[in-house]
């Protein structure tokens, strides 16, 4: 049956807690930066004075409550309190769904339901039409759900709750394989028994930069793959989201690299992450290829080395607030070069490895629509269990 949410919920908001008065130890207060991958992050949380408990008992949250974000770009995010050892308060803004009668409507169900892309869908179109989504606790009861007898409410669940166990697994075989290379790659190389050379006599490196935007031809229909910084966030690079022209290629410092170039992120937030290109692209001032000189040193090994050395890398960043790595930094990081053979045996594990992974991808890409039309057929009550 389609009824208004507010009939089986009821949806209460937290205090307006005065940031002047947030203490280092105290009560945990859950603001909407708090709200990560659907659950509620309490080792973020600020804290407030342990006092006065019963003027905030009304706010008070308990282990297993579904919270969520009404403000800002968090909007419509939810969270299953987690982990709570001890009292915690909530914050304005972050709304507490109360069941009115259990009888009526089970927990996990609701928890599903205000996650699926209907009820989001319809919850951003509310909140949308100001500079900062908003969205009240009456404007979410409004939402109209549907809500089928309890014993079908608890099958449903308990198969969504399947294909998100499913969800978990593949994500933590995700992490192994992760893991498994990084600890591939220590084990043959990090043993102190090759000797170090300094990249600038085994690679060249070069960087490149920015067509003006204020030439609509360098960049209106550009066709020219342009890396950032942002991309190097990716294990690989297969595409990008802005291109240039052949006008705004030649009247900047723009420059072709060659696929299957290794990348590092130089400036901001991405100094020091490193990926690799597969593609023929150009980049940005902000990234630097590195670009071996002889078959001595094998891409994927170089690729490896650098991420293993992040830490060291960005430790060696100079300026302000954002750390800058320059290209005389990457050219004197001294790197050791084990046989050949050596580094193209750990590139053969790595292309193996590889191709699992984008087996993994495909196989949760399954999961993840499986779980989606099956949530999208439980809110239109069309999962008959």
């Amino acid at each position: 049956m389609i009824e208004p949410l507010g009939k089986y919920v009821k949806v209460e908001g937290g205090f307006a807690f005065k940031s002047s008065e947030f203490v280092k130890e105290g009560v945990p207060i859950i603001r909407i930066s708090n709200f990560d991958s659907g659950v509620v992050n309490l080792k973020k949380c600020i804290k407030y004075p342990a006092k006065d408990f019963e003027k905030y008992q009304r706010y008070e949250v308990i282990e297993g409550d579904i919270l969520m974000a009404m403000s800002g770009a968090t909007t419509g995010k939810v969270g299953i309190l987690k982990g709570l050892n001890n009292r915690c308060w909530l914050n304005q803004r972050v709304g507490n769904f109360k069941i009115l009668n259990r009888e009526k409507l089970f927990k996990k169900y609701l928890y599903y339901i205000i996650t699926s892309d209907d009820y989001q869908r319809k919850l951003i179109n509310i909140a949308s039409g100001c500079a900062q989504p908003n969205i009240s606790a009456k404007q979410l009861e409004s939402i109209e759900i549907d809500i089928p007898d309890l014993e079908t409410q608890k099958k449903i669940v308990s198969l969504l709750d399947k294909l998100e166990n499913s969800k978990e697994w593949r994500k933590e075989a995700d992490d192994l394989t992760k893991e498994f290379l990084k600890s591939v790659f220590l084990e043959m190389f990090c043993n102190g028994k090759y000797g170090e050379v300094e990249l600038k006599d085994i690679c060249d490196t070069s960087s490149g930069g920015t067509p003006s935007r204020a030439k609509k031809e360098y960049w209106d229909n550009g066709t020219i793959p342009w890396i950032k910084s942002g991309d190097l966030n990716k294990n690989q690079i297969t595409g990008v989201d802005e291109f240039i022209t052949e006008a705004g290629l030649k009247n900047s410092s723009a420059k072709y690299i060659e696929p299957n170039t290794v990348l590092i992120a130089m400036y901001g937030a991405t100094a020091g992450k490193c990926s690799i290109s597969r593609i023929k692209a150009t980049t940005n001032q902000a990234v630097c290829a590195i670009v071996p000189k002889k078959d001595n040193l094998d891409k994927i090994y170089l690729l490896y080395w650098l991420r293993s050395n992040y830490d060291k890398i960005v430790a060696l960043a100079f300026g302000g607030g954002q750390p800058n790595i320059s290209q005389q930094v990457v050219r004197s990081l001294k790197i050791p070069l084990p046989p050949i053979e050596l580094q193209n045996k750990f590139a053969s594990i790595v292309k193996e490895v590889e191709a699992m992974k984008e087996q993994q991808k495909h196989s949760k890409n399954q999961i993840n629509n499986l779980f989606n039309a099956l949530m999208q057929k439980a809110f239109k009550g069309e999962l008959k269990c």
